[in-house]
């Protein structure tokens, strides 16, 4: 399963300027190596790890993290979001 993210603020990768990027779906062997990219407090609240994100965002859409240190905030959390569905823990956009 793939995703289409359309960005609000592009970003460069090498000598090209991205203006969407393609979320392929995390396979077993990537969610061993980084975990999951969210958790849960104590007292049942949802909590966003976005350093995992970051590297969930690397590699499921080919780009170095470099260029994932680029996004613009409001990018980064709706690609967060979108990493977050692929475990079934979407949240609100």
């Amino acid at each position: 399963m793939e995703h289409l993210i359309k960005l609000n603020e592009p970003v460069k990768f090498g000598d090209t300027e991205l203006t969407e990027l393609h979320l392929k779906s995390p396979k077993g062997k990537l969610i061993k190596q980084i975990g999951l990219p969210f958790s849960f407090n104590q007292d049942g609240s949802f909590e966003m790890l976005t350093d995992r994100c970051a590297k969930y965002i690397s590699e499921c859409a080919s780009i170095p993290m470099s260029t994932v240190d680029e996004l613009g905030a409001e990018d980064y959390l709706q690609i967060c979001a979108e990493i977050t569905g692929f475990f079934g823990q979407r949240t609100a956009s």
